[in-house]
Order: C-alpha cells, then structure tokens, then sequence
C-alpha cells in the first residue's frame, strides 16, 4: 500500500490528477506574484519555520543558529524543481505547499547589497545539495531564493526575493542573447586575469615579466583558461557585484620571437596544455579558450596586451552565422524539393 504521508503535496497532485506533463499544454505564470508566493511558501513551510531557525534566531535576532556569531547579511539557497512549482501554481493558485525541500545558508558578519567575490553564496548552494542528498531528493538544483542584508535591525525581515534572478537567467538563455559587449569582455577578462588564486599558482605573470620559463627566454608568451564562457557572462550579468572566478585548469605558450603583429587565438599550444588538465582533472563543464596574449615587459610598468576574449567572440558570431546559413540553405532546398 502507498504511504501517502511520504509523497510530497506536488508529486501527490501529479498523481491524483495525472498533471505531471501538463506543461506542454499551458503556459507557465512567472509573474512577480507567484515568484513572491513561492518565496512565501518556502519560508513559512511548517519544517523550514522549525528546523532553520530563520526568523527567530537568522532574521530576528542576526544571529547564526549553529556558530552563534552575529552575521548581517544571509543568502538562502533551495533545491526545487523550479518549473515544475511553477507548473502547479499556474494550475492550482491555491496551492499551500511546494512539497519537500533542502536548503542551505550563506552568512557574513559584514552588510552586502548583493553577492560580490567576498560573499559568493556558494557555501549556501553547496549546504543545499548536501541537505538534498541527505533527504534523498532528485529532480531539481539548488537555486537562490532570498537575501537578507539587515539581521537583526528595525528592518530585518524585508529580503530580496531571488527568484526574480532565477526568471531573468532562464530568459537569456531562452533568448540566446548574453552581453557580449566591449565592457562586459573587459571586466570578465580582469575578473580572470587578477584571481590571487590564479596569480599565486599559475605564475603566469612572474614568466611574462622576467621573459624567462625553464631557463629559455621567451619573447611573447600566450595564455587559455578552461571555462564556461556564456555561464561566466550569465553570471555577471545577474550579480555584476559577484566578481569570483574559480580557475581549474590552464595553459600557455611561450614564443622566442615578437609575433605580436601576427599572433592569433588560432595558435593553440596554450589551448593544448590547458586541455592536459583537464582530462587529468576530469571536468566536463567548459572548454580551454585564449584569454591572454602579452609582449615580456622586462619591468616595464607597460607593454603589449591584448584581450583575446574579443577573438572568443568573434569566432562565435563567424560560427553562429556559418550555421544561420546553413540553416536558410535547407530550408530553401526542401522548399524546392
């Protein structure tokens, strides 16, 4: 027999009134309203309310539950299944519940506006999947769901309701249109390049500086990152403030002649270390791309630069429209058939 107390409100739903594919036959409502009610339900849930401890002691009080620190500022993670909440209020607006959840918090003792490099909310994503393993759920992610910049003042409790974050990503990538612009470009290129991580452990700059590696000298030298490049960009443009970049593989190469006038990114030595690191390190989540072409300074407070996201983004428009033809030439060719 079906223990019905283990089924959640949503998958119960699903199964009494046989809805669980009825997004393909009505549209979704993403209005503010039902991002705001779902918000609602979450932190009024009966077992959110009791076990987090996010109004008496993280709103109220600004205190975190378990180190008993004051924080200011807290970031609230959720592992939901975002469309199909989504799906159930659209159909049933009186719904009370979005069944079982995981969560996780992100705190810091300092007031942010927004989640910037000092306060990434990846502790909270990471606290979420791991509460959602522990209760064994499957068929959502952990998404951000508020944020709370005044714990414990007069005006603790009115938070920024994430989702609204959550509705705009999925439109860009429903559109296909991220900011590929000049300054967009630029501050992803120096969110990259001025990583302290990157900049300790790859010691690119120290070789470019001093024209030197393995006792050869060089006289330009190039550089590619693994990374996801529109994932990057979306990033940015939902959180401008969140300038992190979390580098897990790259390379470079080392010219002994000044190539500057005719160096491309088609020049893929760097492109080829890069991707050694990545089958050793096993990631599937991007791909090398050049970032960094550079004269030796020799000291020199300048010397020859060149961001090579630009050439990233132009072979992406030279591909892009490659594939556009391609598709009017099958399109104008089955027309004719």
């Amino acid at each position: 027999m079906i223990n019905i107390k283990k089924i959640t409100f949503i998958t119960f739903l699903c199964f009494i009134f046989n809805i669980s594919n009825f997004a393909y036959s009505i549209q979704i409502d993403e209005s503010d309203r039902n991002l705001d009610k779902i918000k609602r339900l979450i932190i009024n849930d009966p077992e959110f309310f009791k076990k987090s401890k996010y109004f008496s002691h993280i709103i109220r009080q600004g205190i975190d539950p378990k180190s008993q620190k004051r924080i200011k500022t807290s970031i609230l993670a959720v592992y939901m299944n975002y469309e199909k909440v989504l799906e159930t209020i659209t159909k049933f607006p009186e719904l009370d519940s979005i069944g079982e959840f995981a969560w996780g918090f992100e705190f810091s003792n300092k007031r942010y506006e927004g989640l910037t490099a000092q306060f990434t909310g990846q502790k909270a994503i990471d606290r979420c999947n791991k509460h959602a393993k522990k209760k064994k759920l499957s068929g959502g992610e952990c998404i951000f769901v508020e944020l709370q910049n005044s714990l414990g003042d007069w005006s603790s409790g009115i938070g920024k309701n994430y989702l609204f974050k959550e509705r705009q990503k999925r439109e860009i990538l429903a559109s296909g249109k991220i900011d590929e612009s000049d300054e967009m470009l630029n501050k992803l290129y120096k969110v990259i390049m001025t990583n302290p991580d990157f900049v300790k452990k790859s010691k690119y700059f120290k070789y470019a500086e001093k024209g030197k590696y393995n006792n050869e000298d060089f006289k330009t030298i190039s550089l590619a990152v693994y990374m996801n490049y529109e994932k990057e960009i979306l990033k940015l443009m939902l959180h401008p403030m969140l300038i992190n970049f979390e580098n897990e593989a790259w390379g470079w190469q080392t010219f002994n002649t000044d190539n500057s006038e005719l160096f491309t990114s088609w020049n893929d030595g760097a492109v080829a270390k890069c991707n050694k690191t990545v089958i050793r390190k096993k990631l599937n989540d991007g791909k090398c791309i050049m970032i960094d072409f550079r004269k030796v300074s020799k000291g020199q407070e300048s010397t020859f630069v060149k961001n090579l996201l630009f050439n990233e983004r132009k072979q992406r428009q030279i591909v892009a429209q490659n594939l556009s033809k391609d598709s009017k030439t099958k399109i104008a060719k089955k027309k004719a058939d």
